[in-house]
């Protein structure tokens, strides 16, 4: 079973589900053997599948979208770069009650001794996250500075990415609430070298413009509609904010 919200790329994933994609990778699907595709376009906020259905949970880089943006962020476009205690206190609370819900409702789905495996962006104990590593440019750093020069201070005073990346302890206390439902068997960080850089580093790759072409697609994907949402918020029409966001990324 798959999920997602209901105005995603729904196409590609059928596509790839049923081996439709030119060389794409092989599928698991046979018309004729005993596994079953499905899919919900209901946010994981919710419940997505019958209670006490299913077996195996998974999810990759989606629950540290929050429900909202708890506050605006006076001093950078997302939580992970504040410096300000109210900004952090405010996030925190939100990812905390949203991490809650998120457990319980995908705990009512599990059958009894069914299992849930969660791959999140988070913080650690070096103070590393998604597009910072010690000792390195920080990418949310970057697409504030680049926002500005190209959506002005207005704009750039209303565009908030709706997430936290929550450290260990936070992930982990949530357990302890009876609510939840689930007990933890395991957690921990590492840090994921980018594949872009990588690759870049190694060589291959030799054109930096064209590199940079190669590279943007996995950023705007996410990121795009933040961008665009804060110029509308500061009173920009649709068709300049999303010229907005293409200037971002040009």
């Amino acid at each position: 079973g798959y999920e997602d919200q209901a105005q995603n790329d729904w196409q590609s994933l059928f596509k790839l589900v049923q081996g439709h994609i030119e060389g794409g990778p092989e599928t698991y699907y046979e018309p004729d053997g005993n596994v079953y595709a499905v899919a919900v376009g209901t946010s994981f906020y919710e419940s997505c599948f019958a209670p006490e259905s299913i077996d195996l949970s998974f999810s990759a880089t989606a629950f540290h979208w929050l429900t909202s943006c708890p506050a605006d962020i006076p001093d950078a476009l997302h939580s992970a770069c504040t410096a300000d205690p109210a900004t952090k206190k405010a996030f925190g609370e939100r990812a905390r009650k949203d991490w809650t819900r998120i457990l319980s409702k995908r705990a009512a789905e599990l059958k009894p001794g069914g299992q849930l495996v969660v791959a999140n962006f988070a913080t650690d104990e070096n103070g590393s996250f998604l597009g910072r590593t010690p000792g390195k440019q920080c990418m949310h750093s970057n697409f504030s500075d680049l926002w500005l020069k190209v959506a002005g201070a207005e704009v750039h005073a209303q565009t908030n990415f709706p997430n936290e990346y929550r450290a260990l302890d936070a992930c982990r206390a949530a357990f302890e609430n009876p609510f939840v439902g689930l007990a933890l068997r395991s957690i921990e960080t590492d840090v994921v070298p980018c594949p872009y850089h990588e690759e870049w580093v190694s060589g291959p790759k030799t054109d930096a413009r064209a590199a940079a072409e190669y590279f943007v697609p996995t950023t705007r994907t996410w990121s795009n509609s933040t961008f665009v949402s804060g110029a509308t918020r500061a009173g920009r029409s649709p068709g300049e904010a999303a010229a907005m966001a293409d200037d971002m990324f040009a």
